[in-house]
């Protein structure tokens, strides 16, 4: 596969493996031009993050050549083995790691809400903004979503059940079309926390905010939120909100997955500032 890059300006390329874990891929990562570069990934080991500078206008090559591997190949044949390949300007996009984060913070559009919703669930949800910020978003992304976007308030993007399953919200919240737009009220009831991943979970910053709603407008009435691990419709433990919101914000759901075994160790999370 090759990207054929224009502009110079600082970019980032990620790659992430999607495929179950009896699958990986393996290759090489290579950029044409005075700022080439060649490199080794596996899609099993963390996939790859290259961080590079084009310093002239012109067209520039990315590309990835890789080969599918599978562990149980012997017996049940190969699988489809699938990466996903995440190109973007760095430019405006904030890589504050995880230290000095304050106590308090105030939200902006692409970062991450976790709600406790009395169920014993935390609800993960991407945060679009206000009425007039996610509408300005939706007409960019996915214009229908728009019909979503009527009230004044603040809205978000996120994933759950179809119906009163497991990891529905107590206010009766479903998911019957799946990843949905909705206004939410955030309260300071100390319910509603803002999160990243740890960066030795994450191996890098999130992805920009631009990127990270682009992403999850991507799926939007997508009945498989992330489809973490292949896995098709909601699944409390295996393909839940914070796969979603994971997959949104940092490319891949295994982050959330990672943090769901760690016991929460994986994740910063802090009060919000307020008012909104």
């Amino acid at each position: 596969m090759t990207i054929t890059l224009y502009e110079k300006g600082i970019y980032q390329v990620r790659i992430t493996r999607t495929s179950g874990l009896g699958e990986h891929v393996e290759g090489i990562i290579s950029l044409s031009g005075s700022a080439g570069f060649c490199e080794k990934f596996r899609s099993d080991r963390g996939g790859i993050i290259v961080d590079f500078t084009l310093i002239d206008d012109g067209e520039h090559e990315l590309k990835v050549t890789a080969s599918a591997h599978s562990w149980i190949s012997g017996l049940f044949g190969c699988k489809d083995s699938k990466i996903e390949i995440i190109v973007q300007n760095m430019e405006g996009v904030d890589e504050a790691g995880d230290d000095d984060i304050p106590e308090y913070v105030r939200i902006m559009p692409g970062d991450m809400l976790d709600h406790r919703t009395g169920n014993g669930y935390s609800h993960g949800m991407l945060y679009l903004g206000t009425k007039q910020e996610a509408r300005s978003f939706s007409e960019r992304f996915r214009p229908e979503a728009k019909e979503d976007i009527i009230e004044e308030g603040h809205y978000v993007i996120d994933y759950g059940p179809a119906g009163k399953d497991p990891g529905a919200d107590t206010d009766g919240d479903t998911w019957p079309d799946g990843v949905k737009v909705h206004k939410v009220d955030i309260l300071d009831d100390g319910t509603w926390k803002w999160k990243i991943y740890r960066s030795i979970i994450a191996g890098g910053p999130p992805l920009g905010a631009e990127l990270a709603i682009q992403r999850a407008f991507s799926l939007y009435h997508n009945l498989d939120g992330a489809s973490y691990m292949g896995i098709k419709g909601y699944s409390l433990s295996g393909n839940n909100c914070h796969h979603f919101v994971s997959w949104c914000k940092y490319g891949t759901a295994a982050h959330a997955h990672a943090v769901g075994c760690t016991l929460t160790a994986g994740r910063v999370r802090r009060s919000l500032q307020f008012p909104l």
